[in-house]
């Protein structure tokens, strides 16, 4: 009956080791059956009053993250039943791999969360945006109308208002579409994209460069842009951690039929698997990592029939060139 099972199962005797394991149980640990029938039940998922008090506090159901024998991690759905015989009392547990369950539903938490976001951002983002552009003007009239050190602290307090008003446009500007219907400075963009993120960079010891040529207006919305510039550099600095180089190249190519923007960063890199799952949404290798500002980017992009494309190794930095076709077709 426990080899039919294909959920793991152990019985586990009254002095806590175990006596018999279903084949499933060897699959899910990762463990030979030899190795689980030598074992106590605290050795390979969790000691019987721990998973007694789970149980009690979860209706029965206990989630279980492990670390498993081969290095990867799981979690695990588990449920503790006593039973009785004449040497003693007794336990069955029975788990099962719920790990691409509890992802799904960490996903769908962050979808909800980024919805509620996304549809607050830009009335929040407007708020703010009013009064800031209100303390700029009077701000820049003081600065033309005080003398000696207080216009220099003046000048140096509209630099940071107007650094702030210039994250908030970065952050907000990937909620519109790249296309647009007028023309607009998307080097201006650029430029100011690098402004931010030179200071933000500073801080942490690495530098920031650029290379963005005057352009004629082009029929971009330039927030959307420097959202997009914004979000890539930001992503470098923190492959660069407390030293390093990064540098933003653009250019228009092919007699100004297509903008080409490179963000270089000379940081850690990454490998393979990570090039091919960082623009899926959620997949971040940041501890505090959110793992939407690739997929966002990547999907502006294309809608107007761009491309995104990344490349990086281990150790030696990774850089992503965007290219957006300037006489295009629309995409949905």
């Amino acid at each position: 009956m426990m080899d039919g099972l294909r959920a793991g199962a152990l019985a586990v005797g009254p002095d806590g080791h175990i006596c018999d394991a279903s084949l499933g149980a060897t699959q899910i640990l990762r463990v030979p059956l030899g190795e689980l029938l030598r074992a106590r039940i605290e050795d390979v998922l969790a000691p019987i009053d721990r998973l007694r008090a789970y149980g009690e506090d979860s209706s029965g159901r206990v989630e279980l993250p492990m670390s498993l024998r081969d290095g990867s991690a799981a979690v695990l759905g588990c449920s503790l039943s006593e039973v009785g015989s004449e040497e003693g009392r007794g336990w069955v547990v029975l788990f099962q791999d719920i790990s691409s369950i509890v992802e799904l539903r960490r996903q769908r938490d962050r979808l909800l969360q980024l919805a509620a976001v996304g549809e607050a951002l830009p009335s929040v983002l407007h708020e703010i945006r009013n009064p800031l552009a209100s303390i700029t003007s009077m701000l820049e009239v003081l600065v033309e109308e005080a003398e000696g050190s207080h216009q220099a602290d003046l000048h140096a307090l509209l630099w940071e208002i107007r650094r702030i008003v210039l994250t908030l446009q970065g952050i907000g500007g990937l909620h519109s579409d790249l296309g647009s219907d007028g023309h607009e400075a998307i080097d201006v963009a650029l430029r100011d994209a690098c402004r931010i993120m030179k200071a933000t960079g500073e801080q942490r010891g690495v530098r920031v460069e650029h290379a963005v040529p005057d352009m004629p207006l082009l029929p971009l919305r330039a927030a959307v842009m420097r959202g997009i510039a914004f979000n890539l550099m930001r992503n470098a600095i923190d492959a660069c951690g407390s030293k390093g180089l990064i540098s933003l190249r653009a250019e228009l190519a092919d007699e100004g039929e297509r903008l080409i923007v490179c963000v270089r960063d000379d940081g850690c890199g990454m490998s393979e698997r990570d090039v091919a799952r960082c623009r899926d949404i959620f997949f971040t290798t940041k501890e505090h990592g959110s793992g939407i500002g690739l997929p966002i980017c990547q999907r502006a992009v294309e809608r107007v029939g761009g491309t995104l494309r990344i490349e990086s190794r281990l150790g030696e930095g990774t850089q992503v060139i965007v290219e957006v076709p300037i006489k295009r077709e629309r995409h949905v």
